[in-house]
């Protein structure tokens, strides 16, 4: 049984690496992808509020959301509800694909209901989805990713006040903004948040003002430096070049990253560094966000071991 009332503080794992080393550049990782086997990262964060609401509805029937067919989302709710005696149910983009592919197989292992759409269908809000099924209100509905402002909440207790006082900048990828927002909200004076879309095209400012609302966004933009460069050509996309990255990452630092966020997010801070972009003698502090149970999804579907030797 999880207890979601407790607070967790991930511990900070300092990166020894020779292109820091030579740069002068001091990085740490929040491994924030250590906090639970199938829970991890930023999912904990985004469903922590969800589930204290959840739980202490007595009508409560179980967690409905949505989300792609290798979501680390869809695996965290089903993990989630699982552990704490919930149902669960999704509605997936696309058509079913049998056999499942990891995420699904082990969504639908933990009592997780798959319902797939029609793209097109599937674009709709949660409660849109939710009313076609004709599903009562008794269900606790969870939109895409979990970002919305219980999602956000949870992320605004990712930083510690140690790290407000210890660096200087802050460095998580993107995808729904939860996450960036989160952090954003909670940034000490004088701290920046380097934040890496893993979507081609999506310009980061607009879509942390529309989440944050502008009149609560515009005070902090300060703070924010947009990267929006390090996609490799769209969500879920890679190629050689981050391939090999993530090998040699994982072999020079132990720290396994998964392909569609966190290895974005580690390349473009390692280009920021080799480019001179980001000073000698800066404190970083990168957070893992998890998501490596996409990493199985990934090698099946491109016939690759991210653990292979380069």
């Amino acid at each position: 049984m999880v207890n979601w009332s407790q607070g967790i503080a991930s511990k900070n794992m300092k990166v020894s690496h020779p292109l820091l080393l030579a740069k002068g550049v001091e990085l740490f990782v929040k491994r924030e992808d250590l906090i639970h086997p199938e829970i991890s990262g930023n999912k904990w964060r985004k469903l922590k509020y969800h589930m204290l609401e959840a739980l202490k509805d007595l009508t409560c029937k179980g967690l409905l959301t949505k989300g792609g067919p290798y979501s680390n989302h869809i695996l965290a709710t089903a993990s989630a509800a699982a552990s704490s005696g919930l149902n669960s149910r999704a509605f997936i983009r696309g058509e079913c694909i049998l056999p499942l592919n990891p995420t699904l197989n082990r969504a639908k292992e933990l009592g997780m209901e798959l319902n797939f759409l029609d793209r097109t269908i599937f674009r709709k809000p949660i409660e849109e989805l939710a009313g076609m099924e004709a599903m009562d209100g008794s269900w606790r509905l969870i939109p895409e990713g979990g970002t919305d402002a219980l999602g956000i909440k949870g992320c605004m207790e990712i930083l510690t006040d140690s790290d407000r006082q210890d660096f200087e900048r802050v460095a998580v990828a993107l995808g729904t903004g939860g996450t960036a927002a989160g952090l954003l909200s909670t940034l000490a004076k004088g701290q920046s948040l380097m934040v890496f879309s893993a979507l081609k095209g999506l310009d980061v400012s607009n879509t942390l003002g529309v989440l944050l609302g502008n009149d609560r966004f515009h005070p902090l933009r300060e703070h924010l430096i947009p990267m929006e460069d390090y996609h490799f050509g769209g969500y879920a996309k890679m190629d050689a070049t981050l391939l090999s990255f993530i090998r040699d990452f994982e072999q020079e630092t132990g720290i396994p990253l998964d392909p569609v966020y966190t290895a974005k997010m580690f390349y473009g801070l390692f280009d920021q560094i080799d480019k001179g972009l980001i000073p000698r003698g800066s404190i970083v502090l990168a957070i893992h966000t998890g998501g490596l149970q996409g990493r199985k999804g990934m090698e099946e579907r491109l016939g690759i071991d991210f653990s292979a030797k380069a």
